[in-house]
C-alpha cells in the first residue's frame, strides 16, 4: 500500500509541475489581482444576490425581478467578455481536462470502465479502448 501512495503523491506533484498547471497558476494571480475584472465579479455577485433575494419573496414584484435579471445578465456579459476571464477560464478548464483525464484512466484501469468516454477523441479517457 505504501508503494500506491508514494506513486499518487508522485503523480500529484507531476500534475504540480506541469505546464498546464504552471499556465493556470500564472493566470489565476493575475485574474486575483486585477482590479477591474474583481469589481466586474463583484458586481455581477451583487446582482444575483438581489435577484436571488427577489426570487425568494412572497410578494415579490414580476417588473423588479425582471429587471434585476436583465441587469445580472449584463453585469454577467461584462466580466465574461474581459479578456483576461476568457482567459481565466481557458486554462483553468485545460488544467482540470488533465487531471479528469488522470482520474478516468485510474478508474479504467480498476473498473474496466471508461465512464464518459467520447469515440471521438480517445484521448478524452485515455483508455485506449478504441
Amino acid at each position: 500500500m505504501n508503494e500506491i501512495i508514494e506513486l499518487a503523491k508522485k503523480m500529484g506533484q507531476m500534475l504540480k509541475d506541469s505546464e498546464e498547471f504552471k499556465k493556470y497558476e500564472e493566470v489565476k494571480a493575475r485574474y486575483e489581482t486585477d482590479s477591474e475584472l474583481q469589481m466586474q465579479i463583484g458586481e455581477f455577485n451583487l446582482r444575483k444576490m438581489a435577484v436571488m433575494n427577489e426570487m425568494e419573496k412572497e410578494d415579490k414584484d414580476n417588473e423588479k425581478f425582471e429587471r434585476l435579471q436583465n441587469e445580472m445578465r449584463e453585469a454577467y456579459k461584462v466580466a465574461m467578455s474581459n479578456p483576461l476571464m476568457g482567459e481565466f477560464m481557458k486554462t483553468k478548464e485545460t488544467f482540470e481536462s488533465l487531471v479528469n483525464n488522470v482520474y478516468s484512466i485510474i478508474n479504467f484501469q480498476i473498473t474496466g470502465e471508461t465512464g464518459s468516454c467520447d469515440k471521438s477523441n480517445c484521448a478524452s479517457c485515455g483508455g485506449g479502448c478504441h
